[in-house]
């Protein structure tokens, strides 16, 4: 039992750094895809809203604030900023400064949770009843 833990606690290897720093370089690229994804799919959501019945029109003058906008910008800053600066970072600095990277991780988790608890306060401000 000794053994195994000190082989758990033992400094980490090269091949692991490496690892590592592909992993996290990976992650960053999924996040700047998939936020330039939901930065291009809105505009063509709102153009299908606006073409729509009254409640569609109505729903898509919901996207067109500054709300909306602020919404925009923190995703663009966390999904893709960040996700470039964690990147490279991810390349360079992971061993010699882990706590810079820690730091991009967290900034950008916390836009992006900021920026999806707005699109889901917009989602509801934008449900109108047809009807009953």
């Amino acid at each position: 039992m000794r053994a195994r833990v000190a082989e758990i606690n033992a400094p980490t290897t090269n091949a692991e750094w490496e690892l590592t720093t592909r992993v996290l370089q990976w992650i960053a690229v999924v996040t700047a895809v998939a936020g330039l994804a939901v930065l291009i799919s809105y505009p063509l959501y709102i153009s299908a809203l606006a073409s729509s019945n009254e409640a569609g029109q109505a729903a898509a003058g919901v996207f067109s604030g500054g709300f909306f906008t602020v919404r925009l910008v923190l995703l663009g800053l966390a999904a893709v900023v960040l996700a470039l600066f964690w990147y490279r970072s991810a390349g360079t600095a992971v061993r010699e400064n882990p706590k810079l990277l820690a730091g991009l991780i967290t900034a950008a988790f916390v836009l992006a949770l900021v920026a999806e608890f707005m699109g889901r306060s917009l989602h509801y401000d934008a449900l109108f009843r047809i009807g009953m």
